[in-house]
């Protein structure tokens, strides 16, 4: 690890030409009602005259190298924290414009464009120092925008704007200067993990007594979470969110997978195993379609929704007293036919044995 410090949340923003992301691996926005009054909580209890803090707990960050102009940092924990912090800063300066504040009070524009846009051209997704997923981006980037004095739920997602219509509307006048005050008191162990770090480790190291991201996530992140969050969307969209709606069986696709590349059982860790495979191909774009191809066909047989019906009914039979660790051997022969390297009753005759 490069870097453990405690360090203010708004302070993570405080710079230009950087942006936060949150990739394809993170949850969208989750927080509801009780989270955010545990953050209003939290931000009552921060005392600044006694210096004392609220620990919001860890955050987990990469710096990436896909764009020299800016440093551009994946977040592995603590997007809802960051989440809700930006949206704050955001709700505090909406409150400041929406009730007329004069500038020489608080100057709300100089606190958008120093914690929460960074000098470029407005609508560049490189111009929000936060960038989220698919689904709640657009939101995001429309309370930066218009810094609103509250959202309808027709305007956006659900989470994001229940979130900042309650954080907006626990600011007064009397309160909305102490309460930016106190954000430079909400603290987290920052954690930031270097070049050759792989940072889902890194987190589940921390978090060892609580959930563990698993080997889908960890194998989706080694395969597409270097890549700018827009590529990262699409190699989802085509060749992931299948897998991943089979919530019973995703991980043992990727792990039989690992076999079916090797063409033998190995023993020993398998995000291991799984990286070793992935890191011999030469092309991200040919893992992906062998991927495709594999799961693809784990589907099929795990449904058996083959379209010809011999290799069905073949199928039909086999799927009752095989396993899917044993699919691997199916897959192969299956896939052998589809590219003509093998007839239908060879296929047949192999898979009746």
């Amino acid at each position: 690890m490069k870097n453990t410090d405690l360090i203010g949340m708004i302070r993570l923003f405080n710079e230009q030409n950087i942006q936060y992301m949150s990739g394809v691996t993170q949850r969208y926005f989750e927080w509801d009602k009780r989270n955010i009054i545990q953050y209003l909580q939290g931000i009552q209890y921060i005392d600044i005259p006694q210096k004392r803090p609220y620990l919001i707990n860890s955050t987990v960050t990469k710096q990436m190298d896909f764009n020299p102009q800016f440093r551009v940092i994946s977040i592995t924990d603590g997007q809802q924290r960051m989440t809700t912090t930006y949206l704050d800063i955001c709700a505090i300066c909406a409150f400041a414009k929406n009730n007329g504040i004069p500038k020489n009070e608080f100057d709300y524009e100089a606190i958008k464009q120093t914690y929460l846009v960074n000098p470029i051209h407005e609508g560049d997704d490189y111009y929000y120092k936060l960038l989220l997923r698919e689904e709640d981006r657009p939101t995001l980037k429309m309370i930066v925008d218009e810094l609103p004095s509250h959202l309808s739920s027709r305007a956006g997602r659900n989470k994001i704007i229940n979130a900042y219509n309650r954080l907006y509307d626990s600011l007064t006048i009397d309160n909305y200067q102490e309460r930016f005050d106190k954000l430079f008191y909400v603290y987290a162990l920052n954690i930031i993990a270097e070049e050759n770090d792989d940072e889902y480790l890194i987190f589940n190291m921390i978090n060892s007594g609580g959930k563990q991201v698993g080997l889908f996530t960890l194998a989706k992140a080694h395969s597409i979470g270097k890549f700018p969050l827009k590529q990262q969307e699409l190699y989802d969209k085509l060749y992931w969110k299948k897998i991943e709606k089979n919530e019973t069986f995703k991980h043992t696709i990727i792990r039989t997978f690992v076999v079916y590349k090797k063409g033998y059982i190995e023993s020993g860790d398998a995000y291991n195993l799984f990286q070793k495979v992935f890191n011999k191909y030469n092309d991200v774009e040919e893992f992906h379609i062998e991927l495709k191809e594999y799961s693809d066909t784990f589907l099929d047989i795990l449904n058996n929704s083959f379209e010809d019906k011999h290799i069905k009914e073949v199928m039909d039979g086999l799927r009752l007293i095989i396993p899917p660790a044993r699919y691997p051997l199916l897959i192969k022969l299956y896939l052998k036919h589809q590219k003509d390297e093998i007839t239908k009753q060879e296929l047949l005759n192999s898979l009746e044995l």
